[in-house]
């Protein structure tokens, strides 16, 4: 019996743009860098100014001590907060490259120029996960499983374990290594009981099983499990993530083609390949395209 395709999430006509579209990897490891250095002296100057106003309130004894204080560290804790934000709208800005752009070649050139860039060891630690991830959507499998176990050896914490699984989901999904993404799967199990990675593991392990049962051609689970990723991603609050829409609509392809069904399946590789750019799944919907022509 055939199962049939759910409607998919509600999605933009367009495909959105990042900041970055129309740069080249230099043209934006410089803006990049640019906008990191402004957001850093705002911050500072503002401190600066903070500590000034607190010295010369301690000095002068007919200020208003008490309300002054209050005044100035309110206007503190807005600066670190704004400042905290405003990195992460710059990173977010960056990862867009692949999330909107769908250009992951792009990105993983610009975090090798910044890397060059940029000394302090978060960032150097952002940017080797990033890349990692980058290099198996664009289809460079053994450079993301290379950098993903190089990063293993120096990333402590969940995130970076969870990134790292990802990069190895997404090139082991491209090579069809079915046992190396079971393998993957049970370690993800290990991550259930931490609290800030338990989310974002559950999440991989239904991705995996969508790629899983598609190769065993157990297409109820794979429809099922799809709906869930699908779900999580369309409540996590996050901006709006291109790239897994068009990653998701190939999945939903690969599921049609499998139970025969090419006169669904056509559109939604067109789809892929069209507004897939640089990722792995466009070149894979691209061949099929070429194997099977329209009439």
């Amino acid at each position: 019996m055939q199962v049939v395709l759910p409607p998919q999430p509600p999605h933009p006509v367009q495909p959105p743009h990042s900041p970055y579209a129309t740069m080249d990897p230099t043209q934006v490891a410089d803006e990049y860098v640019r906008r990191s250095k402004a957001i850093h002296a705002r911050g500072l100057i503002t401190g600066i100014a903070i500590a000034v106003i607190a010295i010369a309130d301690l000095a002068v004894p007919f200020l208003p001590s008490l309300w002054m204080l209050a005044v100035v560290l309110a206007v503190f804790a807005l600066t670190v907060i704004y400042t905290r934000f405003a990195q992460q709208h710059n990173f977010q800005d960056l990862q867009n490259i692949s999330a909107q752009d769908c250009a992951p070649a792009k990105q993983l050139a610009v975090c090798k120029l910044l890397k060059t860039r940029l000394a302090n060891p978060s960032d150097q630690l952002a940017l080797s996960g990033i890349s990692a991830v980058c290099a198996a959507l664009a289809g460079q499998y053994q450079e993301a499983l290379e950098l993903s176990r190089s990063n293993d050896s120096i990333e402590g914490g969940s995130e970076g374990s969870v990134l790292n699984y990802n990069a190895q989901i997404i090139a082991y999904r491209g090579m069809g290594n079915y046992q190396a993404l079971q393998d993957i799967r049970y370690r993800l199990s290990w991550l259930l009981e931490n609290q800030q990675a338990a989310r974002s593991a559950r999440t991989l392990m239904d991705s995996i099983d969508v790629t899983l049962a598609i190769g065993q051609g157990n297409w109820q689970q794979a429809v099922q499990c799809l709906q869930k990723v699908e779900a999580y991603e369309a409540g996590t609050g996050r901006s709006y993530n291109f790239m897994l829409h068009v990653t998701n609509t190939y999945r939903r392809a690969q599921i049609a083609f499998g139970q025969g069904d090419i006169a669904t399946a056509g559109p939604l590789f067109w789809y892929v390949a069209t507004y897939g750019g640089e990722l792995d799944v466009a070149a894979a919907a691209r061949s099929w395209i070429a194997a099977y022509p329209p009439a």
